[in-house]
């Protein structure tokens, strides 16, 4: 029965295989077709990117080429020598390393920044009242009250001094 294992394990597996690797073939064509439409469909995408792309296809086609010529010149009783599962690996592969570059998000738009756009009088005022409550509660963090009052009672006083000023 070791004796038929033997035989029979090998021819099994080219058997998978010579089943199987033109689904792979087709799985390579499909993406192939769908990676390099939207290399070209894609706006944002830059010139380098499109040639990464491009070469990362280039290399897979290139590899599978080989495959299809070995299977086509060697009789099908011999081992082929890249298996199917490395033949699946490189098509991951050219998925994985195209995928982010296709699939990118456009950059974000540039902002315009404002151009001195007049402050209204209020605007100013308003920032800069803001600014001397913060400071006088600054000043008064940790202090004690001589007069005994409590700090948001102080911070009251403060702010109602600074609007009669005005």
């Amino acid at each position: 029965m070791s004796n038929f294992r033997k035989v029979f394990e090998p021819v099994k597996a080219r058997a998978t295989h010579f089943e199987l690797i033109p689904e792979v073939f087709k799985g390579f064509q499909n993406l192939r077709q769908t990676v390099l439409s939207l290399a070209v469909d894609v706006a944002h995408l830059t010139d380098d990117q499109r040639k990464t792309v491009n070469d990362k296809v280039a290399i897979t086609e290139t590899y599978f080429q080989a495959i299809q010529t070995e299977m086509d010149s060697q009789p099908k009783f011999k081992d082929p020598s890249q298996s199917l599962d490395n033949a699946k690996k490189q098509l991951e592969l050219l998925k994985a390393e195209t995928s982010p570059i296709v699939n990118s998000k456009p950059p974000a738009p540039k902002t315009e920044e404002k151009k001195d756009e007049p402050m209204k009088e209020g605007d100013a005022e308003g920032s800069f009242q803001d600014e001397a409550k913060a400071e006088a509660g600054a000043s008064t963090e940790g202090q004690s009250n001589p007069e005994g009052q409590s700090e948001g009672q102080a911070q009251n006083d403060a702010s109602k001094d600074a609007e009669m000023k005005e």
